[in-house]
């Protein structure tokens, strides 16, 4: 979920630099790291928003964030009335000549049984790294200066 969160994030962070333009590997490994900092804010407040599907209001604000996340990126954005759970609708229309590009995210979260849970609220994200083979929480600014995947 992470890894997949975290491409969505560097998508979104720099989708309107590479719209109608082909970039190198290097290119976008580059655009990548400029752009890793800023993702991971955003990943860290997405992860504050409490996503029990079982809520409907916390359905709800997570398709609010979701909407001003992609109308930010000059996206148009409709949410689908549905028997279930809404639906948001994020659509970019580059050019009709090229190739159609779908992604699917779900947002909507899974039940959390806080006595199982390894830190004091889900919905608080921290970093944690192993140290003697325990996972010691440790202060998020550090992403600012330095990344290891292992957190």
């Amino acid at each position: 979920m992470l890894k997949s969160f975290l491409f969505f994030a560097l998508f979104t962070s720099f989708i309107h630099i590479g719209n109608s333009q082909s970039l190198s590997a290097s290119k976008i490994k580059i655009l990548a790291k400029e752009k890793l900092p800023e993702a991971l804010e955003n990943f860290n407040d997405f992860l504050k928003i409490p996503n029990d599907g079982h809520y409907p209001i916390q359905v709800k604000n997570n398709l609010k964030w979701c909407d001003s996340v992609f109308s930010k990126l000059k996206f148009d954005t409709k949410i689908l009335k549905t028997k279930g759970a809404p639906l948001l609708f994020a659509e970019k229309k580059i050019s009709a000549k090229k190739k159609t590009v779908l992604f699917y995210l779900q947002i909507d979260g899974q039940p959390v049984d806080t006595s199982k849970w390894n830190q004091a609220n889900p919905f608080v994200p921290v970093l944690k790294a192993n140290k003697n083979s325990t996972w010691e929480i440790i202060d998020f600014d550090r992403l600012q200066t330095e990344f290891d995947p292992d957190w």
